[in-house]
């Protein structure tokens, strides 16, 4: 089979930011090359999979039958459980949603293809192409033992954390060791999974600068982990040794059915995201809440912007940086405002001791569950113990944990 060797949008990485990217530029009838350096899309997964009702309505329908597939359990809430074990429970009228992410992945992928991108997996991207104005002009790939050269007007980076499309475009893609979390999960069995909320532990007893997880999908099924801070130099457990102390202590009886570990980025996202000829989207661009270290939709809302104006330079023939830029000014103005927000959030929690968390808790215990609302954690905060509000804050992360 003949395959074609020119595009005018290539997009590298097949996760959420990049089938969106993919699918929002094959929109606008530019030709798209979606590449996938596994074999199959969604495989390994290295998420908890948690997204908010209200930021998943942005790209794609839950409440349809094709969904049920890609969604393994609604959330009704979250359960903040305090270093001494004291929790409380928040419930909102948005439901959230645990997914199947080695499903909701390739879902995303078929809605590129749907739209006229062309995808091909088991291509590993081994360098860019240039061109005499030193524009990223394509990509080389490297199938098995054959190497292949393609060309773009516009490459799109979604390959990851560990990216290397920008480094190589000579974007600024390092990360200091405290910007990054260690990861560690389980997916487990346990007869005494919550199905309704998601659970998150906070305090230096359960994951030293991070926070520890128990997200529900359905039928006694759980994802948790935890994540810790990587600028815990002083720490003489690995991630995992951590996890495994956790399950030992939380959810004795628990059967491993996987495990996935990984880092996450947690500082703010790149402050330049784009040349001559490039894009990155997704943890890529470093596209996530420093608060909680998700992406899920940061990074969708990234791929589609990048994805759209990818497309709108190739009709105007000008993939200049500067041209470019405006994907940057748009994720400034739509997303810029409230990640800098949980970013500084982050920083304060971080400084947060235990006995804080705890008596944090303790007063929330107070308020009749029925009338325990975001709107009301914050307002009793305030009025018992003001100094509580930007640690309190921490719960509302339920919202937003995408």
């Amino acid at each position: 089979m003949n395959r074609k060797m020119d595009y005018d949008v290539i997009v590298v990485g097949a996760g959420p930011a990049g089938s969106t990217a993919a699918q929002c530029a094959a929109e606008q009838n530019v030709s798209v090359l979606l590449l996938e350096k596994d074999r199959e899309i969604g495989v390994p997964v290295r998420c908890a999979e948690g997204i908010s009702g209200r930021s998943l309505r942005q790209f794609v329908d839950p409440t349809m039958n094709s969904s049920r597939a890609w969604i393994g359990q609604e959330i009704q809430g979250a359960r903040l459980i305090a270093p001494d074990g004291h929790y409380v429970d928040i419930f909102d009228d948005h439901i959230g949603y645990v997914l199947e992410r080695r499903i909701f992945d390739r879902y995303l992928a078929q809605l590129a293809a749907e739209s006229g991108a062309h995808v091909r997996t088991n291509c590993e991207v081994d360098g860019l192409l240039f061109d005499e104005r030193n524009f990223v002009s394509g990509v080389r790939i490297r199938r098995g033992k054959k190497s292949e050269r393609i060309q773009a007007k516009v490459v799109i980076g979604c390959d990851g954390v560990e990216s290397r499309i920008g480094y190589w475009a000579g974007l600024k893609t390092t990360l200091r060791p405290k910007d990054m979390e260690s990861c560690y999960q389980y997916t487990a069995a346990h007869p005494d999974i919550n199905e309704n909320l998601c659970q998150f532990y906070v305090g230096s007893n359960y994951a030293p600068g991070g926070y520890a997880w128990v997200f529900p999908k359905g039928k006694g099924i759980a994802n948790i982990g935890l994540g810790i801070s990587g600028g815990q130099s002083d720490l003489n457990k690995n991630a995992k040794q951590i996890l495994d102390q956790f399950m030992s202590v939380h959810f004795p009886k628990a059967e491993i059915l996987s495990a996935i570990c990984g880092g996450v980025p947690v500082a703010l996202f790149m402050k330049r995201m784009v040349s001559d000829g490039i894009m990155l989207a997704g943890d890529a661009a470093h596209q996530v809440n420093t608060m909680t270290g998700g992406g899920i939709a940061s990074g969708m809302f990234g791929g589609r912007e990048a994805g759209r104006i990818a497309a709108e330079a190739v009709i105007e023939d000008d993939v200049s940086c500067s041209r470019l830029s405006n994907y940057h000014d748009r994720w400034e103005k739509v997303q810029g405002k409230k990640l800098r927000r949980y970013d500084r959030l982050a920083q304060a929690v971080e400084k947060i001791d235990d006995e804080t968390f705890n008596r944090t808790c303790t007063l929330l215990q107070k308020i009749d569950p029925k009338e325990l609302t975001l709107g009301t954690v914050f307002k009793t905060a305030l009025k018992h113990e003001p100094k509580l509000l930007v640690e309190v804050a921490k719960i509302f992360f339920h919202q937003t944990f995408s």
